[in-house]
């Protein structure tokens, strides 16, 4: 028997049905043959995949998500709040864009050298469509461009890695089609950062550690030029105490069968981040500010078959100080956030279908009794014009701030999380004033 043959057919791959579909062939200079190999991919495999005889391998994919938003919101005085574009008023009646437009190139050579390139066009027409590619938020970024080296040894491998990537440091943050829900966890605003680096990662049977040296989270202004500007560190623990292979992380496992659990801990610290605060707590615009940020979290992902759990809380701690003469006040701020999240899926009919909760609770400055609106970046410490430390520039358009946020939602797997459907409902509830949202999200979503 076929092992696909125990499986609901949602998690099954589509089957290849035309000769050369995963079809390997010689590396040659011909885009003719490469644009036959993409023609010819269908929708939800795992990749396009090409091979030279020396031991080249190239793989294609993309991760595209279309997302429809209705929100209705209001401020920390009870008027009417836009979430979309973060200011007071109404939300338009529907938000439509791109959530994720991504497209890259990956592989291997020789079995322990691999590679990684891709682009990316999030949150592409978020404020509605414009002729404007530049208005309408269209423009293409580099999104990965790394290279990395395993060096096998026994039971335990070293793997050196150098380029641009997320660090191997607070997950939440990177963009991932495995997410439970259509938004973010809020922990991701925590020392949000992706930046070029060097990374050494030790992996066993039973866990992976690893640290990473980066580029600081803020590019250093003309008035800092006298001041060295320091590096992001950070580094994690992850642990697999129960048997079995070590599962990739995820935050859905889309009904998948097997057990699994991984307890993790990290820490980062951002030295020496050089920036301005525009108009903080006692200060003029144009302050320039020295920033130091430490922050730390702890999660712990269950699977089993179709539940998956996660929990986490994560804390930042930041200190700025004034590099003007005379001195502006040293500012301070300490975040924390914790939440948890499940869900179970039901295979009906040929597809998984599972219902999801997520229970959530923001705190974004302790110091100091905050009346936020949604969206809205007024803290005891808000970030500046450069200096991106809390990962709020312009707001969170998924999750509230100081408060209380529930999402419940349902998520329908027609190809694994290759092809899916996502419908959420969010409500978030301020610590402090009147300011609340009501958000309804769809997302519909290709991978692979």
């Amino acid at each position: 028997m076929d092992s696909d043959e125990c499986l609901p057919s949602f998690l099954i791959s589509p089957q290849c049905t035309y000769p050369g579909a995963f079809m390997r062939i010689p590396l040659v200079p011909s885009i003719p043959a490469l644009l036959l190999v993409c023609a010819f991919a269908t929708p939800g495999q795992a990749a396009v995949s090409i091979s030279s005889d020396d031991g080249l391998v190239m793989n294609f994919g993309l991760d595209v998500q279309a997302q429809e938003t209705m929100a209705n919101a209001k401020s920390s005085t009870g008027g009417d709040y836009d979430i979309i574009d973060a200011r007071p008023g109404l939300s338009d009646q529907m938000d439509i864009q791109n959530r994720r437009a991504r497209f890259f190139t990956y592989g291997t050579y020789d079995a322990n050298w691999k590679y990684f390139l891709g682009f990316l066009n999030d949150h592409a027409d978020n404020e509605g469509a414009s002729t404007s590619s530049a208005s309408s938020g269209r423009n293409t970024q580099l999104y990965k461009a790394y290279i990395e080296r395993d060096l096998p040894s026994d039971a335990l491998v070293s793997t050196l890695h150098a380029g641009l990537d997320y660090p191997f440091y607070n997950i939440a943050i990177q963009g991932d089609p495995n997410w439970l829900f259509c938004n973010q966890r809020a922990t991701g605003t925590l020392s949000n950062i992706r930046e070029e680096g060097l990374r050494y990662k030790l992996s066993g049977s039973k866990f992976t550690w690893g640290v990473d040296v980066m580029d600081s989270l803020a590019e250093k202004p003309a008035g800092s030029a006298a001041q060295r500007a320091g590096l992001f560190y950070s580094s994690r623990l992850e642990f697999y105490p129960l048997p079995g292979k070590k599962p990739a992380y995820k935050e859905s496992y889309a009904g998948a069968p097997g057990t699994s659990l991984m307890v993790a801990a990290d820490v980062g610290y951002d030295d020496h981040d050089l920036g301005l605060y525009n108009g903080a707590v006692g200060t003029p615009a144009g302050s320039l500010y020295r920033t130091n940020s430490l922050g730390y979290g702890f999660e712990s992902i269950y699977h089993m078959d179709g539940l998956t759990a996660l929990g986490e809380f994560r804390q930042l701690n930041t200190t700025a100080n004034s590099l003007n003469t005379p001195s502006n006040p040293t500012l301070r701020n300490r975040a924390q956030i914790f939440l948890i999240q499940a869900g179970y899926t039901i295979p009906v009919a040929g597809i998984g279908i599972e219902p999801a909760v997520r229970f959530t609770k923001m705190n974004y400055g302790l110091a100091t009794a905050i009346a936020s609106n949604y969206d809205e970046t007024t803290q005891s410490l808000p970030s500046g014009a450069n200096n991106n430390v809390f990962g709020l520039s312009g707001g969170d358009a998924d999750s509230g701030l100081t408060g209380r946020q529930i999402d419940a939602g349902v998520n329908f797997y027609f190809v694994k999380h290759m092809i899916e459907m996502q419908v959420d409902y969010s409500y978030w509830d301020a610590a402090y004033g009147q300011a609340k949202a009501n958000i309804l999200r769809v997302q519909e979503q290709i991978a692979f």
